[in-house]
């Protein structure tokens, strides 16, 4: 579990689905200052 906010750990998530209908899940987490971040994809066929 993460806890975040804009004013401590940045934490962006975003869900859609493609041409294909396959969802799609994007997300990124990062440091306070921005200098690190991880970033992740996943793809679930439908």
């Amino acid at each position: 579990m993460l806890d975040g906010s804009c004013r401590s750990t940045p934490i962006a998530g975003y869900a859609a689905k493609d041409e294909e209908g396959n969802c799609y899940l994007r997300g990124l987490v990062a440091s306070p200052d921005g200098t690190q971040d991880m970033k992740a994809f996943l793809s679930i066929p439908m």
